[in-house]
This record gives C-alpha cells, sequence and structure tokens, in this order.
C-alpha cells in the first residue's frame, strides 16, 4: 500500500546533496520512520473508546491527519527566526482549544475535514518552499488550521468524557508533537542544511496526497 511513498522517497534521497556522510539519505529515512508508522496506527486503530484525560491523550496521536499535520507545524517553527518560532505553535495549540469548544457546541463541521487535510498539504509546501512569511501573513492561516483539527476533536469526543480533561489530554498530546517536529527540523537544518528541510516538506506533502484518496 505504501510501496509508491517509498520509492518516491528514495528516489529523491539519491539526489545528490552537498552533505556529509549521506546525511540527505538518513534525513528521508527519518522522515519516513515519523510517517509510515502513523500512517499503519490509521489502518489498525486502537480499540476502546477511551474518554476524558486519556482520550485526549490519544486523539491527536490516533490520525495520521492530526500527528502529520503537528509534525509539520513544529517543523516550519523550527524554520523561523526570532518570536515567529514561538508565536507559530502558541497560536496553533491556542486555537486548537478554540475549535474544540466550538466542536463540542455544535458536532461534526463537514468543512474542518477538508481544511485539515489541506493543512497537511499547505505546511508541507511551506517547509518545502522554506518560506518565513510575517506574523500577519502567517497566523491567520494557520489559525484556520488550527480551528479545524480543534473542532474535529471536540466533535469527536466520546460522550461520556469530561470536556476539561478531554481539552487537556490532546492540548499536551499535540504540544509534545509539536516539540518533536521542532527538535527534528532543528537536526535537520543543523545535519542536512536547507535541502534537508525541503525533502521534509515533500515527503509531507506526498503524505497529504495520500490522505486525499482515502
Amino acid at each position: 500500500m505504501f510501496r509508491p511513498l517509498v520509492e518516491i522517497a528514495l528516489s529523491i534521497s539519491m539526489l545528490p546533496i552537498p552533505t556529509k556522510f549521506f546525511v540527505n539519505r538518513a534525513v528521508v529515512a527519518a522522515t519516513l520512520g515519523l510517517l509510515l508508522p502513523a500512517a499503519a496506527v490509521v489502518a489498525h486503530p486502537l480499540h476502546g473508546d477511551p474518554s476524558g484525560f486519556a482520550g485526549g491523550i490519544l486523539h491527536p496521536l490516533l490520525g495520521l491527519d492530526h500527528l502529520i499535520a503537528l509534525l509539520a507545524v513544529g517543523l516550519w517553527s523550527a524554520e523561523q527566526q526570532g518570536q515567529n518560532r514561538w508565536w507559530i505553535p502558541l497560536t496553533f495549540l491556542g486555537m486548537m482549544v478554540v475549535g474544540a469548544v466550538v466542536g463540542m457546541q455544535t458536532g461534526a463541521v463537514a468543512v474542518s475535514e477538508h481544511l485539515i487535510v489541506s493543512s497537511v498539504l499547505v505546511l508541507g509546501g511551506i517547509i518545502a518552499m522554506m518560506w518565513r512569511p510575517s506574523l500577519p501573513v502567517g497566523l491567520p492561516v494557520l489559525s484556520v488550521f488550527a480551528l479545524a483539527h480543534g473542532a474535529a476533536h471536540g466533535a469527536e469526543m466520546p460522550a461520556a468524557g469530561s470536556p476539561i480533561g478531554f481539552i487537556l489530554g490532546f492540548s499536551l498530546a499535540a504540544a509534545g508533537v509539536i516539540a518533536a517536529g521542532f527538535a527534528s527540523g532543528t537536526f535537520i537544518r543543523r545535519a542536512a542544511e536547507p535541502k534537508g528541510m525541503r525533502i521534509a516538506g515533500l515527503a509531507i506533502v506526498m503524505v497529504g496526497c495520500f490522505l486525499l484518496l482515502l
């Protein structure tokens, strides 16, 4: 099922990149190591219906679209300079909470699913292009995507769950995934120079294309 993705990524990894000792191959392998197991989780979700804090912790981790978007937010933050690298994750987390409250009150929002997949494609493209927009340009776009992710979380909260516990749980999980993306982005920038980030961005776009087929 994932063979085409692997073959494309391996082809990209063979492109000549002026870095030390196969770092470009290592970057692609590490990126696939993050993306493909996540896809396996989507194909084989955990059983049970945890609610409250436990359900909140698991929710962002069991959806490939949420997981990859959060990693992308962390990677994008690692590309920024100064305060931008903190405003991006804080804005995303804050607007996710707002979106969750809206989702709990209104139920499922059909447009949110389209925006969630779009967020993976757009964020992957931004990373691949190494775009560094100003806060007035980047944050509104990021906020729309964060609202969509949060609304999906809120709408899918188990009926017997604790809203506060659920929000706290998925916020902590999301913050952890974003932090992992930030750390990965920082490592990639240092080890593989700009082209390593471009490869990571392209890998995220590939996953976004896969999500469009689901």
